[in-house]
């Protein structure tokens, strides 16, 4: 037992030794690792580094552990990366190398979430004719894999989907859906376009107004149309009734 503590003691300092190493100063109080010095009026016994430093340097096992999680700002989901594979040990490699690429793009995610299993049978004759009853069957997994996206800008989330479709692993598969936001406005902006491009360049557009007199005018026009009509009808009628009247009088 005291072994087995005195192991873990030892595996953890080389941990922490692996990734706080330690600093020379020299007499212009400059690092000679090229890290800056402990502030004077911090209480701690470790540097202290900012995050572009941090960045700039490789630590061993940073890989190993999970990636940082950027808080999400509005929650508004802009890509889904699919992931899926034959092989799981491939699968939750890749998964695991997208989420930090994710992490050091600043990109929010939702984590890795699993999505049901796609099993696939196969039964195949062993041998033709009388021994139909020899029969192989083969089975094939299709593992999936889902992270979301959030928060992010189109060209980052391109570069993300790029850069992991460069350096994609053998006998994984990478799908992305994403949705790009229109501005504010465009529903009436293209209500607009439709509207004038139904109109025709050249004509002008006509309100309810103009469309109720104009409409007045047609009405007025038929009815008077009409009337002139039925006018000219009834005198032809009268006049072919005298002269009938006239022929009877002569002949009698």
């Amino acid at each position: 037992m005291l072994v087995q503590r005195c192991r873990n003691v030892l595996s953890s300092a080389q941990r922490w030794a692996r990734f706080y190493p330690a600093v020379n100063t020299s007499q212009n109080g400059s690092s000679s690792q090229g890290i800056p010095p402990t502030a004077p009026n911090s209480t701690s016994e470790f540097p202290i580094f900012t995050a572009k430093e941090i960045e700039s340097k490789q630590y061993d096992g940073r890989c190993v552990t999970k990636p940082y999680s950027h808080p999400k700002t509005h929650g508004i989901p802009v890509a889904d990366l699919h992931i899926r594979s034959h092989h799981k040990s491939l699968l939750d490699l890749f998964t695991h190398f997208s989420t930090h690429v994710a992490s050091a793009l600043a990109i929010p995610i939702s984590g890795t979430v699993n999505l049901p299993t796609q099993r696939s049978l196969w039964t195949v004759n062993a041998s033709p004719f009388i021994y139909k009853s020899a029969q192989e069957n083969f089975e094939r997994l299709t593992h999936k894999r889902v992270i979301k996206a959030f928060d992010a800008d189109p060209d980052v989330v391109d570069k993300w989907f790029k850069y992991l479709q460069a350096h994609l692993a053998g006998g994984v598969g990478l799908r992305m859906v994403k949705w790009d936001r229109a501005p504010v406005g465009i529903g009436k902006e293209k209500f607009l376009q439709v509207k004038g491009a139904l109109r025709g360049p050249q004509q002008k557009a006509v309100t309810s107004g103009e469309k109720i007199k104009k409409l007045g005018k047609k009405i007025i026009k038929e009815e008077s149309a009409a009337a002139v009509s039925s006018a000219t009808a009834e005198a032809a009628g009268a006049q072919t009734v005298v002269v009938q009247q006239s022929t009877a009088k002569k002949s009698s």
